[in-house]
Formats: C-alpha cells, sequence, structure tokens
C-alpha cells in the first residue's frame, strides 16, 4: 500500500466528519465542482476522477447509491478537501505548481478507492441508460396517437 501524502492524515480526520453532516458534505462537492470548473486546465489527468468523487458524493447524498462504505466515503471526501483548500503542502497561488500536491493527493485518494468507485461508475453508466420517465411513455397510454391534449378537450 502507498504511503499516504503529506498532511493527508489531517484532511482525513476531518473528512470523516465531514461525511456525518450532509449539508457541509454537499457544500465540499459544490466547492470542488465550482473548483474543478474555474481550473480547467491544470487538472487535465485527473478530471474523469475529480468528476467522478464530486459525482459519488452528490448521489450518496440523495440516497440514490449506497453501496460505499463510510470509510471510503470519508476518504474521497478527503481528497475533495484537499482540493479545495488553497492552502495545503503547494498553496494553489503559486504559478504552476499549486495543483501539483492536489493532484497527487487525487491519484492517491483514487488508488484507495478505484475498486468502489468503478463499481460506482458502472452504475452511474446503467442508471443514465435508464430512460427518463416522460420517454417511458408507451403508445398504450394515449390511444389512436392521440395526444394528452386532445384527449382532454
Amino acid at each position: 500500500m502507498a504511503r499516504p501524502p503529506l498532511r493527508y492524515g489531517s484532511f482525513l480526520k476531518r473528512a470523516t466528519r465531514l461525511v456525518q453532516s450532509p449539508d457541509k458534505l454537499g457544500r465540499l462537492a459544490d466547492e470542488a465542482s465550482g473548483k474543478m470548473s474555474s481550473s480547467a486546465g491544470g487538472l487535465a489527468g485527473v478530471r474523469y476522477q475529480l468528476e467522478l468523487m464530486v459525482a459519488l458524493i452528490r448521489a450518496w447524498l440523495k440516497g440514490e447509491y449506497r453501496d460505499i462504505s463510510k470509510t471510503s466515503m470519508a476518504t474521497v471526501a478527503a481528497g475533495l478537501l484537499y482540493f479545495v483548500v488553497p492552502l495545503d503542502v503547494l498553496p494553489d497561488f503559486i504559478l504552476g505548481l499549486g495543483f501539483v500536491d492536489d493532484i497527487a493527493v487525487l491519484g492517491y485518494v483514487y488508488r484507495q478507492v478505484i475498486t468502489e468507485l468503478e463499481v460506482f461508475a458502472r452504475w452511474r453508466e446503467a442508471q443514465q441508460e435508464e430512460p427518463l420517465e416522460s420517454e417511458a411513455t408507451t403508445s398504450s397510454e394515449a390511444p389512436d396517437n392521440q395526444t394528452q391534449v386532445e384527449r382532454v378537450s
């Protein structure tokens, strides 16, 4: 097992508490998403993993996806927390270097929970393949090709 990045342990402790607070965990996902949007070029190598982690937290908070341990959820939250905090090992305002440590920590987190993130990614893809309720309307619900408006009038 790889050695945790410098100061990662303190972020994991904070993240363990965050997992117990849905409001704070939701704000963390929002902050990570916002920072990801404003940092387009510097995250090319970890963008997919970062998006997947944010999506996992959001699905978990909504109760849509629960097939992950709280320990792994705290690990994901620790990675996002490290990403959003500007003053970490290499402060984000140092041009050219500010995201190097963030990328390293996100890569570490991804490797720690890769199996669970891959399962979530497959679940997420399956959810997106299901038709929306509005698309699931069958022709038997609108006999003789009548629209809902025509049947009401």
